[in-house]
This record gives structure tokens, C-alpha cells and sequence, in this order.
């Protein structure tokens, strides 16, 4: 296969990032540019010259140079477009969330897995080299079996109108949790608020239940006067903390007496809690997560191979947002996760 011709769908906020990326790597082409506003596709045109403008969805899936379809457009319609485009064959990478719904989700998974088509969606933050990193020194033990997770990801707008906060800052932070512990969990419990505007939520608090008694919490908001992407995983032996807003020492490993204490031995001593210990600051690549994302959904369309954030990936995250605002719907309550086999 020589270059994988691409069709980009949307070319408003996040499309041209996509092209930008796409159009930087030797092994595609962007070939067609689809938008709704002519004029939006115009700009983004200058970034991959040679491509063709079109606002009509069906040329791009007609056009025989276009292999792959990236569909970067409203959450709403990311479920027919991608369904489109499986059907008429294409290989597709959609944004984040996959579908508005689990079982949207699910069809686009069997579907893809029966053509043998590439179903990657725009969970970029697997990509990202400190979210690798940490998943590194979890797998190897540095800071032994984590006990919980803690993540902050807020700041002032942007107040969307066709998804709440859940859906617009949440699939971050709930697929790099599910990333970094490697299973799926149990139950979810949410609480949240629709200040600014009725029925959308613009801050929501997030509770993970995972077996072995493991726990995450996550907070999201637009009403923020400040941006704020931080995590911190708390193990037996240590503590990591993940600031991806800082320019350096994004990643931190703590280390100190007090992990290693015995329940007994912190009765006797509960002066040791306040001992920090050492910090490590692990060395990270620089590199843009969206450039790795673009590589690997190539490397995949060349080779069959499943990607991190695949589309199995995209609808869990959806059946587990779909779990947080049942349990809205229930003031607060723990609503427990039924994980179908395909998707597991």
C-alpha cells in the first residue's frame, strides 16, 4: 500500500488540528476536505493544498482515492457519519465520544470488526507521553498497588450547547484511568449541576468503583477561573502526581517512609505521615500526542492491528458515561456497570 488517502468530515474546532498532523506524515495524503460552511474548508485547505473541497458527505465516500475517513464534527452526528463510512467500507478515526449512546457504540465496534476495518476514536490523551510514562511505572511497581486516583480537569467554558461537561472534559480523564489500571470498573456514582444553562451540566463530580476496592474520583467544570489538568495515584509505596498544565516536571514519583509503614507500625507512629520522602522526576519525549495518535491509526490501517484507543475503548467510555448520569437521574446513587463480552 502506498499513501493512505485521507477524507477529513468537519473543519471547524478540531479538524484542522487533524489535518495539520495528517498532512506532516509521509505515509497519507489528505485528499478531501468536507464542511458544511465551503468557506471553513477553504482555510483549513491551506494546510493540505492539494486536497479537493467538497460540502457534500456522500462525495467523500465516493471519492476512490480516499481509503480512511477522519470525522472530526457535533458529537451528535459522530454515529451516522462513522456508520457511513464503515458500510461503504472506509477505515474511520472519530472523535470523541464514538456515539451518544452505548448501543450506537457497540454497533459501530461489531460492524468494524466484521469488515476488518480500523475503528480508532479521538481519545488522544493515550497517546500522551506522560500518561505512557505513568502507565510504565505502574506496570513495573514504583509506587506498588494503587489504592486510588484523584483528577482535577476544569477550567471557564467553553460552554458547549450539544454536550454537558460529562461528555466534554469526562472521556479524558475516564479512558487514562482506565488506561493506567488496565481494567474496567464496577460501578460509577455522579453528582453535578446545571448552573449556566437548564439540563447541561457545567460541573460534575465523578466516583469510580474498581474491584479490589480501588477507587477514583474525578471533578469536572467549566466554571473555573483557572485551567487545571491534574491527577494524582496513590499506591502503597508511593504517590505519582500528573500536571499536564505544567511547561516542565510534568510527571513526579513520590516516595517516602510512610508508604512503606504497616498499618500497625502507622498506630504507633503517626508522625511518619508528614515525612515526603524523595521525588523523582522521570525524563519524557516531546512529542505531540495527536502526531502519535495519527501514526498509529496509519500503522494500523497498514497491518490490521488493534490501536489503544480503539473503538472497543470509545464505547466503553460511553457506557460508562451513560452509568453517570443514570445515576444523576438517581440523586448521587452508585449505579453498578454491566460490561458486554465484545467490549470488555
Amino acid at each position: 500500500m502506498g499513501q493512505i488517502g485521507i477524507g477529513v468530515i468537519g473543519c471547524g474546532y478540531w479538524g484542522p488540528n487533524l489535518v495539520r498532523n495528517f498532512n506532516a506524515l509521509p505515509d497519507a495524503e489528505i485528499v478531501v476536505l468536507c464542511d458544511a460552511t465551503k468557506a471553513r474548508a477553504q482555510e483549513t485547505q491551506l494546510m493540505a493544498p492539494r486536497s479537493t473541497i467538497t460540502t457534500e458527505f456522500d462525495a467523500v465516500l465516493g471519492d476512490p482515492r480516499v481509503d480512511a475517513v477522519v470525522v472530526a464534527t457535533p458529537a451528535q452526528t459522530h454515529f451516522g457519519l462513522t456508520l457511513a463510512a464503515l458500510e461503504s467500507g472506509h477505515h474511520v478515526f472519530v472523535e470523541k465520544p464514538v456515539a451518544m449512546t452505548s448501543e450506537e457504540a457497540e454497533v459501530l465496534v461489531a460492524l468494524a470488526q466484521e469488515r476488518g476495518l480500523v475503528l480508532m476514536t479521538g481519545h488522544t490523551f493515550l497517546y500522551s507521553p506522560p500518561v505512557r510514562k505513568i502507565r510504565e511505572l505502574l506496570t513495573s511497581g514504583a509506587i506498588g498497588q494503587v489504592l486510588t486516583i484523584d483528577s482535577s480537569r476544569v477550567n471557564l467554558g467553553i460552554f458547549r450547547s450539544d454536550v454537558d461537561v460529562l461528555w466534554d472534559l469526562g472521556p479524558h480523564d475516564i479512558s487514562i484511568i482506565m488506561y493506567l489500571l488496565g481494567k474496567l470498573p464496577q460501578s460509577v456514582a455522579c453528582g453535578g449541576a446545571s448552573y449556566m444553562r437548564e439540563n447541561i451540566h457545567d460541573a460534575a463530580y465523578l466516583h469510580l468503583r474498581f474491584a479490589g476496592g480501588q477507587m477514583a474520583h474525578v471533578f469536572l467544570s467549566w466554571l473555573s477561573p483557572v485551567k487545571l489538568r491534574r491527577m494524582t495515584i496513590v499506591g502503597r509505596e508511593g504517590m505519582i502526581l500528573y500536571d499536564d498544565t505544567a511547561e516542565m516536571e510534568k510527571v513526579k514519583v513520590y516516595t517516602g517512609d510512610s508508604h512503606s509503614l504497616t498499618p500497625e507500625e502507622l498506630r504507633y507512629s503517626p508522625e511518619q505521615l508528614y515525612r515526603i520522602g524523595d521525588v523523582h522526576i522521570p525524563a519524557l519525549p516531546r512529542l505531540e500526542p495527536l502526531r502519535a495518535q495519527c501514526e498509529e491509526f496509519l500503522e494500523c490501517v497498514r497491518t490490521g492491528a488493534e490501536p489503544a484507543s480503539s473503538g472497543v475503548i470509545g464505547a466503553q467510555v460511553v457506557r460508562l458515561l451513560e452509568g453517570a448520569h443514570r445515576s444523576l437521574e438517581l440523586e448521587g446513587r452508585q449505579v453498578p456497570l454491566a460490561w458486554r463480552e465484545d467490549t470488555k
